[in-house]
């Protein structure tokens, strides 16, 4: 599952740089990843109600079938380049190492690599997995009330993402956007996750605006294609989109890890219950990856007001 799924992300974005033109490449990322919130959203208050009713197995089986048939529509719809080529574009010979090599010496690649992977470490953290029994065991409701509140992150990261990369390409700058989203996460993810007694709807809010400051690795995908020739481009996109999912594959079992070890033993139906003190002590990551981010956007990364460091790009569509 997770092989097809690389393939996603990177692919869009590859196809994005060939059929459009580079000024509105940060806004293409930012619908991109709107649809993956839009489908992330209904993996969550939907999905529950409907695992609910006809149980796991049935609806893992219908959202196979779904994917299915969207692979058809892509392999039927979708071209690699603009049709008014009667061939593709002559390619250069790719060389995987040696483009690695010279992508692995750009300290900026490793910067905003660090970023992407700090900004969405939360989303993997909270709103994919522990953000539903989280909410659970904080105000006592179902497992559906809890995942309409994290419903709220990925309705901020779907609205967020398009309007955050048209921003940028009209502001022509990215790190002070990176930085401001940090921030905003920070402040979100402190109050959502340690200030006790605020009511339900208004920590809706702040979950609302960890979705919002997460919305900022789109724009790290437009800093890679700017510090990257364009031949580099797609190979650089999937070094950076490694560093995203990575923020999942570590931060998830670490979680888990740390809420097992201050566990108390209690079970109910043979399934762990873990206390509000054990998700205050596991879930400090999440802060702590804003204000990562925050540190990196402000002092590391280089502004590159929008512009391409390379000149051999050529525009596909005129």
């Amino acid at each position: 599952m997770g092989i097809g799924s690389a393939f996603a992300f990177v692919g869009v974005l590859v196809v994005a740089t060939r059929w459009f033109p580079p000024y509105i490449f940060a806004f293409l990322v930012g619908i991109a990843q709107f649809l993956a919130a839009i489908g992330a959203l209904g993996g969550e208050l939907p999905l529950a109600g409907l695992v609910n009713e006809f149980g796991w197995r049935t609806v893992m089986v219908l959202s196979g079938i779904l994917g299915i048939v969207i692979a058809l529509f892509c392999a039927m719809i979708i071209r690699d380049y603009p049709s008014s080529h009667l061939r593709p574009p002559p390619q250069p010979r790719h060389h995987v190492w040696k483009e690695l090599k010279e992508i692995f010496h750009s300290t900026q690649t490793w910067w905003t690599a660090l970023y992407a992977f700090s900004s969405w470490g939360p989303i993997a953290v909270f709103a994919a997995l522990w953000g539903v029994p989280y909410m659970m065991i904080k105000y006592h409701i179902s497992n559906t009330k809890a995942a309409l509140a994290i419903a709220m992150v990925w309705m901020g990261l779907a609205l967020m993402s398009p309007f955050l990369g048209w921003f940028s390409d009209k502001l022509g700058r990215r790190c002070i956007l990176l930085t401001s989203t940090s921030f905003i996460g920070l402040i979100g993810s402190l109050v959502a996750i340690y200030v006790p007694g605020i009511p339900f709807w208004l920590c809706c809010v702040f979950l609302f605006l960890i979705g919002v400051a997460a919305a900022g690795q789109i724009l790290t995908f437009a800093l890679v294609k700017d510090n990257n020739r364009h031949s580099r481009i797609a190979t650089a996109i999937g070094l950076n989109n490694m560093a995203v999912v990575i923020g999942g594959a570590l931060f998830q079992p670490f979680v888990g890890y740390i809420l097992d070890h201050f566990w108390n033993g209690q079970k109910v139906g043979g399934v762990p219950i873990y206390s509000i003190e054990n998700y205050h002590i596991g879930l400090v990551v999440v802060p702590i990856c804003f204000a990562i981010g925050a540190i990196v956007s402000l002092f590391f990364i280089r502004e590159t007001y929008c512009r391409s460091h390379y000149d051999d790009y050529t525009d596909y569509v005129h």
